[in-house]
């Protein structure tokens, strides 16, 4: 015997005289293997990521070199070429089995101990197994314990952080090929096998909460029994996220300026911007995750509750069963129509909603009478933001010498990115504009690997005249812009209401939430606003852009005018807003 088979030998007589079981013992094996390795694989890991990086910084290059047309030999010289450049060698594809370089030879120990031991486990059983030294044969005669493993396997490598889908297709590879090698072979070899690889199941799911969730929980747990202890909220808001700050700030900054009530602010944005502004002790906020909201709100004890969230009732988040008398107040974070980019019952469950606008308005009360849902307290509120974008953008000047297209899409299935970039690119690029592409947040997170195909077959262009601008923290590129081209997103209207600037609409498959739109009376705003604030075109005419593109910018000053105008129309008391939803809900509560 090797000394690994002598020192596994050693630990299973030990354990067994501990534990009387051969099976638990292999299991107690597994442990001990995996205490041991576990620290040499975390040591080797930036050994193991190295191949991960240098793939990622070369992966735009990659493509565009398959993208060539070009012999296959030139492209495996640009390959060798660029692979130069990063100092990268296919033989750091073998960095990632490091771990599994780690456990083959105490897989192997372990082999060959149970094989020169099979007597030991002869007539030995653990569980379903009868007999540990030969095959289980618990399938109607096949065996399942290697089938068991494979699975394992599977999700062990599934579960894997950071893993590409090449990585994970030779992983799967390596299963089946376990599967293959170890079928026929001893239950106590399966055993110690399967169980090494529950353990790196489990070692990957607890590795994915790190360090921050778990203080994230902890933070959660406290701000959780913070709330509940207070038993004087008369006033709380919830945010969904940090992106639904900016649509109830102007409100908060109104009511801490003008009474002494105490805001209580759940959001369930660990990065919420209410953590960032100094509050003092009247602006109190509690990060409360989506799972856990649903028993705070549920036991709700407050006068007034103030959200931008839609669905309440409808979805997980119910009205509290503690107090009936609870007022729900939504705030509409979006100033377009409330029948067409929502579900069906949205509004529902709310007592009082701050409208955008006359539009607004009519259509809720439109579909109260065509449910016949309760009628709601419907506040001519307005829409703060866009005063606050009209200042910043007053405030702000063009970086560009070169007039700045911007085309900002929304993520929704069928965008400008997914539908119609090349087209849209190839007829603006050196045509005397700089263009700024500015994809969604949201579709970056979902569909990145979409958005890096595009970057790369455009990286030769990038430069002063085309910017990916993947940088969030700032709008100003947005508003500085000469002209916006978007799909459906409703940023067009900020634009255009803020700067007076047009908008250029692509009309691709439309965003639509609730398919009863239709049986209202009036048209959606979404559909109607956008041949008032600029011009459409189908995605099939954009070789027809760049003269639609010059007209838009000529006409400038008619559009000023007309957007001003419309911007006083379609807005509830533009410029003081704020003042009108304090007072209501100063009013509500007495103060």
């Amino acid at each position: 015997m090797s000394i690994l088979e002598h020192l596994l030998y050693f630990l299973v007589v030990k354990f067994h005289v501990i534990t009387g079981s051969y099976g638990v013992a292999v299991l107690c094996v597994a442990i001990v293997v995996r205490l041991i390795t576990s620290p040499l694989i975390k040591l080797a890991q930036p050994l193991i990521d190295k191949p991960k990086l240098l793939k990622a910084k070369m992966q735009s290059f990659l493509e565009k070199i398959e993208a060539m047309d070009v012999p296959k030999a030139r492209k495996a010289d640009l390959r060798d070429a660029l692979y130069r450049q990063f100092h990268y060698n296919p033989f750091y594809e073998l960095f990632g089995m490091v771990g599994l370089f780690i456990q083959i030879p105490l897989l192997m120990a372990m082999f060959f101990m149970v094989e020169d031991n099979l007597a030991m486990f002869a007539g030995q059983s653990f569980l379903f197994v009868k007999d540990l030294s030969q095959a289980d044969g618990l399938l109607f005669g096949l065996n399942l314990l290697p089938v068991l493993m494979t699975l394992v396997n599977v999700l062990a490598a599934w579960t894997l952080p950071k893993t590409d889908k090449g990585e994970l297709t030779k992983l799967y590879l390596l299963s089946a090929f376990f599967l293959v090698l170890l079928y026929p072979l001893a239950s106590a070899l399966l055993i110690y096998w399967t169980f090494n690889n529950v353990l790196a199941l489990l070692g990957n799911l607890l590795g994915s909460r790190d360090k921050r969730s778990a203080e994230l929980r902890q933070r959660e747990r406290r701000d959780v029994k913070l709330f509940n202890e207070n038993e004087n909220k008369k006033l709380v808001f919830y945010s969904e996220a940090n992106g639904f700050y900016k649509y109830t700030k102007h409100l908060i900054d109104y009511l801490l300026a003008n009474s002494d009530i105490t805001i209580h602010y759940i959001t369930s944005d660990p990065d919420d911007n209410v953590f960032k502004r100094a509050h003092g002790d009247r602006l109190v906020p509690y990060y409360i995750g989506a799972r856990a909201l649903i028993s705070v709100m549920m036991r709700m004890d407050a006068a007034l509750v103030v959200t931008t969230m839609t669905g309440l009732g409808t979805h997980h988040i119910k009205r509290s069963l503690l107090r009936k008398d609870v007022e729900y107040i939504h705030i509409m974070h979006y100033m377009t129509s409330a029948h067409m980019v929502v579900e069906k019952g949205s509004f529902d469950n709310y007592d009082t909603i701050f409208c955008a606008g006359p539009h607004q308005t009519a259509e809720i009360r439109e579909l109260e009478k065509l449910y016949g849902t309760k009628p709601k307290n419907l506040l001519d509120y307005g829409y703060p933001l866009i005063g606050e974008l009209v200042a910043d953008y007053e405030n702000m000047t063009a970086e560009s010498q070169l007039p700045t297209i911007l085309i900002a899409p929304s993520w929704q299935q069928d965008n400008i990115l997914d539908s119609c970039i090349s087209d849209l690119l190839d007829n603006l690029i050196n045509k005397g504009f700089k263009v700024v592409v500015r994809p969604h947040p949201e579709y970056i997170k979902r569909y990145k690997a979409n958005l890096d195909k595009i970057i790369a077959k455009y990286s030769s262009e990038v430069g002063e005249n085309l910017v990916f601008e993947l940088d969030f923290s700032s709008n100003k590129t947005v508003y500085t812009s000469a002209l916006l081209i978007t799909d459906w997103s409703t940023i067009a209207y900020e634009y255009s209401f803020s700067t007076l600037k047009p908008t250029l609409f692509i009309n691709t498959a439309m965003k639509v939430m609730n398919p009863e739109y239709t049986r209202l009376s009036t048209p959606p705003v979404d559909i109607t606003w956008r041949d008032e604030a600029g011009v459409s075109i189908a995605p099939d005419k954009l070789a027809d852009i760049l003269p639609l593109v010059n007209k838009l910018l000529q006409d400038k000053d008619a559009y000023r005018e007309k957007l001003a105008a419309m911007r006083e129309k379609v807005f509830y008391h533009f410029g003081s807003d704020e003042q009108v939803g304090g007072k209501y809900i100063l009013e509500r509560l007495k103060l």
